[in-house]
């Protein structure tokens, strides 16, 4: 007997918080969802289809029991299979809790939801000093509100070092003091070189530097968000702005350098190309054009209004910590790069790689075979491009993330292990003998990089995967408390509307026995297999407030901190096995996560408007304290770049502090999607690409002993590999209209062409001597070039007062080919622009390590001084000026002549045609000395 089929039902849909995904808000949420006073509320509602409802409604009344009132929905959009309805509730005018219910109708059908809280705060507003305490380092002021009963604490500590930590605080019921200080009398507190007023009704703030009156002036009174039951949950502090002020930093932003005009979130956030304002990478931190720097000390949202909506000042929002508090720290350093070396004094300065990450990286999603990442080192060996690291992404089962694809194995229990013995692989698998691949990678000078996500991922049933050992180690990892989990206890899984791993467990990091377990099945690859390092992909799986962490941290703050604990403890497990000689490479982070990991401008399109978005991006982040990035060449999405934005992007990479190509997968079919040279040259059909290509990779084995110096440099003092001209020349205006100028290290001024077919491009020289890398060609600046950019050229410019140490071939050209490694120097020289006394490093290869050399103009006895030290290999110097009429080496006169490079021989000449003169000393560990009239 057949079973009676259920009458059809009418369904009601409403989830105030719906998947609390930070911007694109389902039909069915309520937005905002934890609205304030004044601002309009929009309830979304999902109604089915069958039966359709005619009618939706919302009944809602306050929390004192006012009569209720209804408010009818408007149909915005019929579906297939559901309509979705919206209901416009008022503003509310004062902090309350509302209650409602929504429901539908259809015809003499009725259906209920159940009750919901809506709740709505409001902003109170500081109005008078009523209580001052004076510190050693600074003053504690007390501060009333408009609010009865709510008092606020503002407490100012200065570090003695320029920097100046405020602290906002709201005070309980029993620590509410009683007014001592009179209503309306103007405060003030001066210290060292930096002073503090607070003034008049409604309370008014100014902090002045005194070196050169420097006010940061609020433009309305502080405000706290006081929530229904009492809690302030936001502070909101908003500051005069004046209509040329420049700000930048915020972490990795894609939409501007100068971030005038625009409003900006705290979110680590994928957003699978064209990021605009959305950030793997946010950091709370900015520098701006007047001289000062602001570090928002949270990890928990804020938002950055800079003259956004209104164009006369700039404003910080960031919510409360659990003790209703919020750390603001200005940095009132009077040069942008001392700015930047405080703010990583505090948060960390950059971890860094070893010399084998400065050469060129390999990489595409389509390599998914041991035969096919043989062919690609094959192919370039064959086009003589020389490479140091390949990084291969589809490796694994993608089910387990810690096993070969097509590898056999017997089962183990989750809490266990594998090692390399416990597999084999068959020799038709894709992967028939990866230790020995692996082994051939290393012998041909490259370093392997293997993907990684912190997620156990969900399966596709469709991809016929076995599950075996996934499901007992997901079944294990929940047993054991292992994985990130939900308000209620059960384990917290990625949105459905994540852009991938959908419904995955996320690992919990900040579990000390989830880290050794996870990384445990994962050392077999480093201690037996010798993998170099590891692409820690992913880590902005966390979008739920409410989640909750091991450690006690909450999605509030794990959204923004997961990435740190994620890379963290990959960056522990690899310094644990193979010390400093490795490598992760990863996309997001947050505030100090560049002391674990170099990272990637993530994913973006084969277009110019996101080759300049890149540059935008890596600009800001250096600004933070990332300073070993890179990006995929040309793009990594969609299909190939063009020929010109290749060759733009290759030349522009040269000098980027990560040289990688990378592409997304194309499921293996013809044409293929790699951005190899040999692939984009063979279906453009320009054949410039090989060669413009091999003459770059080249030129950035040239350049790896610069690039490590500098480096060793950006370790030591916070400051970018790539510097911004706003942060080199704070004072000069005109440089703000060049955002994708920067200097590369101390030396290099870099001008990428950024537009499709420029036929002339403009370059900006700042105040200063400069010479092209190219032909030592001298100029002054400031001025602004005018220059006719070949497809396959880049304008670079060598600045007064540098040494750029190289790694040359035997012709000591640069673009030719040297050593192939950036571990290995084949003929040591240093091009030197004389200016200032400067002392820089001289890297020999990983056997010699550094040495030094200290050059110094002296116009008054027109001469010029050069002494090296430790210097182990033969040195070619390359001295830019005039003619000298005579050069000495320790003391004794030098013949003019000439020899073949690196014969061991003492010779000086001069080259007209590149405006230097060239001396070739012999290596010595004793001093050296050169002087040159």
């Amino acid at each position: 007997m057949s079973a009676t089929p259920e009458s059809p039902r009418l369904t009601l849909r409403h989830e105030p918080y719906g998947e609390q995904h930070p911007y694109e808000p389902l039909p069915y949420e309520r937005s905002p969802r934890d609205p304030w006073v004044g601002q309009p509320i929009t309830l979304g509602v999902e109604t089915g289809q069958n039966p359709a409802a005619n009618a939706v409604w919302c009944v809602w009344q306050d929390a004192g029991g006012s009569t209720a009132q209804r408010v009818e929905g408007t149909r915005v959009q019929v579906g297939e299979n559901a309509d979705h309805w919206q209901i416009d509730l008022p503003a509310f005018s004062r902090r309350e809790h509302v209650r409602y219910r929504l429901y539908a109708g259809s015809g003499a059908e009725q259906v209920e939801s159940q009750e919901f809280s809506l709740p709505v705060s409001a902003w109170a507003e500081a109005r008078a000093v009523v209580g001052v305490e004076d510190c050693a380092d600074g003053v504690r002021v007390v501060l009333s509100t408009n609010q009865a009963g709510l008092f606020l604490e503002m407490t100012l500590a200065l570090d003695g070092k320029g920097s100046a930590a405020l602290r906002l605080k709201a005070l309980s019921a029993d620590e509410s003091p009683k007014p001592e200080y009179p209503q309306n009398m103007v405060f003030e507190r001066n210290w060292a070189g930096l002073s503090l007023a607070l003034t008049g009704s409604p309370l008014q703030m100014a902090l002045r530097r005194d070196s050169d009156r420097l006010a940061l002036e609020t433009s309305m009174p502080l405000q706290a968000l006081v929530r229904p039951d009492g809690r302030v949950s936001m502070f909101r502090l908003s500051f005069a702005s004046p209509a040329d002020e420049a700000f930048y930093g915020f972490g990795e932003r894609f939409n501007a350098f100068d971030q005038r005009g625009n409003s900006l979130d705290n979110y680590v956030y994928a957003q699978y190309t064209g990021q605009g304002k959305r950030s793997y990478i946010p950091v709370p931190f900015f520098i701006s054009s007047r001289g000062y720097g602001l570090w928002l000390n949270t990890d928990r949202q804020a938002n950055f209004d800079l003259a956004a909506e209104d164009s006369e000042c700039w404003r910080v929002t960031g919510q409360a910590e659990d003790d209703a508090s919020l750390e603001l720290r200005f940095f009132f350093q009077t040069h942008p790069k001392a700015v930047v070396q405080a703010f990583t004094d505090l948060t960390g300065k950059p971890k860094l790689p070893p010399q084998w990450v400065f050469g060129l990286w390999m990489s595409s999603n389509d390599w998914n075979s041991q035969a096919e990442v043989l062919r690609q080192l094959h192919l370039t060996r064959q086009h003589r491009i020389p490479a140091s690291v390949l990084v291969i992404e589809a490796w694994s089962d993608e089910i387990n993330f810690y096993t070969w694809n097509n590898s056999h194995y017997t089962l183990k229990p989750a809490s266990q292990a594998y090692s390399l013995s416990d597999y084999t692989f068959p020799a038709d698998g894709l992967w028939p003998d990866p230790k020995a691949m692996i082994d051939e990678l290393h012998q041909a000078g490259l370093r392997l990089v293997l993907w990684q996500i912190p997620a156990l991922k969900f399966p596709n049933p469709a991809e016929g995967l076995d599950e075996r050992q996934k499901d007992a180690d997901q079944a294990y990892a929940i047993e054991q408390g292992y994985v990130v989990r939900k308000a209620d206890g059960t384990p917290h899984r990625v949105e459905g509307h994540a852009p991938w791993f959908g419904n995955s467990l996320v690992l919990d990091f900040t579990n000390p026995d989830a880290e050794r377990w996870w990384l445990d099945k994962r050392a077999y690859l480093v201690k037996e297999m010798g993998v170099d390092g590891f692409k820690t992909d992913g880590g902005e799986h966390i979008w739920d407030n409410a989640t909750r962490f091991a450690d006690g941290l909450r999605g509030t703050r794990g959204i923004n901190r997961y990435p740190l604990a994620y890379e963290g403890a990959y960056s522990r497990r690899m310094e644990s096995l193979r010390g400093d000689d490795h490598v992760l490479f990863s996309r997001a982070g947050y505030t100090g996560a560049q002391q674990v990991s170099s990272h990637w401008a993530g994913d973006e399109s084969s277009t110019w408007e996101a080759f300049r978005s890149t540059i935008r991006a890596m600009l800001n982040a250096g600004m933070c304290g990332f300073s070993f990035m890179g990006w995929d060449i040309a793009g990594f999405a969609g299909p190939l770049p063009e020929a010109e934005l290749y060759l733009r992007a290759v030349a522009f990479s040269a000098f980027c502090p990560i040289m990688q190509y990378h592409s997304d997968g194309n499921a293996r079919r013809i044409p293929s999607r790699d951005r190899t040279p040999w692939n984009v040259q063979e279906q453009t059909g320009d054949g410039e690409i090989i060669p413009v290509f091999r003459k770059y990779a080249n030129l950035r084995v040239n350049l790896a002993p610069y690039i490590q110096a500098q480096a060793r440099i950006s370790h030591q003092s916070g400051l970018p590999l790539m510097r911004g001209l706003p942060l080199e020349f704070p004072g000069d205006r005109q440089a703000r209209s060049f955002p994708y100028e920067y200097l590369f290290g101390e030396s290099l001024l870099v001008a990428p062409v950024v537009e499709k077919g420029a036929p002339e491009w403009k370059v900006y020289l700042p105040a200063g001597e400069w010479r092209s890398l190219w032909t030592g060609e001298p100029f002054s600046g400031p001025q602004i070039r005018t220059v006719a950019p070949e497809r396959g050229s880049i304008e670079v410019y060598l600045r007064k007062g540098s040494c750029v140490s190289l790694n040359l071939g035997d012709d000591l050209a640069l673009f030719s080919p040297a050593s192939g490694s950036p571990e290995t120097v084949q003929n040591l020289a240093a091009l030197v622009y004389p200016g200032e006394v400067s002392t820089v490093e001289l890297y020999q290869g990983r056997e010699h390590g550094f040495g030094s050399l200290t050059a110094r103009e002296n116009p008054g006895e027109h001469c010029v001084q050069l002494n090296l030290e430790r210097i182990e290999l033969p040195v070619d110097l390359l001295i830019l000026g005039d003619k000298p009429e005579q050069v000495c080496f320790n003391g004794c006169l030098m013949q003019p002549g000439s020899a073949t490079a690196g014969n061991g021989s003492v010779f000086w000449q001069w080259l007209p045609e590149s405006r230097l003169v060239h001396i070739h000393l012999p290596g010595r560990k004793g001093p050296l000395s050169v002087t040159i009239r």
